[in-house]
């Protein structure tokens, strides 16, 4: 019995781990939130499969629970704007069982796109998910540049910039 079981085992994680840490072709999306976008993969052997995935690293500050049904809200069609046209590819990571989402990289022509979102100054990086240095001295970067979110604050930045 141990021995049939075992080669199952090994076939069944095999064919769900081809899925992870691989880069995918992405055909189409739809964002659902500031926070998380529904990718349609390009492939002939997932041909047709759609994962929904969370984007990490990023505080969006109660956003996440916002829809974009409409796209009215500024932070979708920022986003959506942004994708347009872009080459896109997604690196899934893990599962998330309790929101039933994917967690993984987004790369936008070949760019992270939490990475952006935190160079551009559109949010501020989550401190809570990850304390990586390159996040808070790409978030300190957009602080000194004013972008984003930081426009206009300069006064309250000098000690962090000069």
């Amino acid at each position: 019995m141990r021995l049939l079981i075992l080669p199952i085992i090994f076939l069944s994680s095999g064919a769900v781990a081809s899925v992870f840490y691989k880069p995918l072709d992405v055909n189409a999306y739809k964002v659902i939130s500031p926070s998380v976008i529904e990718f349609q993969i390009q492939s002939s052997e997932y041909s047709g499969a759609s994962v929904t995935m969370q984007i990490t690293n990023v505080d969006f500050r109660g956003l996440s629970a916002s829809s974009c049904e409409d796209l009215q809200e500024p932070h979708c069609e920022r986003l959506s704007q942004y994708l347009d046209g872009s080459s896109v590819k997604i690196k899934l990571q893990e599962y998330n069982q309790s929101t039933q989402m994917f967690v993984g990289d987004v790369f936008i022509n070949g760019d992270k796109l939490s990475h952006t979102m935190i160079k551009q100054g559109w949010y501020k990086f989550d401190y809570k998910q990850s304390r990586g240095k390159h996040l808070v001295l790409m978030q300190k970067n957009a602080m000194c540049k004013g972008l984003g979110i930081w426009a206009g604050k300069s006064t309250s930045l000098d000690t962090i910039c000069n």
